[in-house]
């Protein structure tokens, strides 16, 4: 009889993490909720209360943020797009392999 517990944590853990990707978090949701898209729009990282600078170069060097030479970033709109879709179907593939390795758990031979 296989242990009910861990299959429901492998269904459960899954759903979660999805639900927590949905969000933009850390400094690159900062820069787009300040609507610092372009750079017209750019903003400076202690403007928006970003305190760790190697936060935000990081995703520059990911190619997310773009920094301007006066100490200002914006978004790259579709790259931060195209690198969150690429996340969440990384992370549907693991949840739904997680799903499946659950249910064969569940299922009584």
């Amino acid at each position: 009889m296989p242990a009910t517990g861990l299959g429901l944590g492998m269904l459960i853990m899954p759903v979660s993490i999805l639900l927590l990707m949905r969000k933009d978090q850390g400094p690159v949701g900062m820069f787009l909720r300040a609507g610092a898209i372009s750079e017209e729009t750019a903003r400076r990282p202690a403007a928006l209360g970003i305190g760790r600078l190697f936060l935000v170069q990081d995703a520059a060097k990911r190619g997310v943020l773009v920094a301007l030479a006066d100490g200002r970033y914006y978004v790259n709109v579709p790259t931060h797009r195209r690198r969150r879709r690429r996340s969440l179907t990384l992370a549907l593939l693991v949840a739904v392999t997680f799903v499946a390795l659950g249910s064969w758990l569940l299922i009584p031979r």
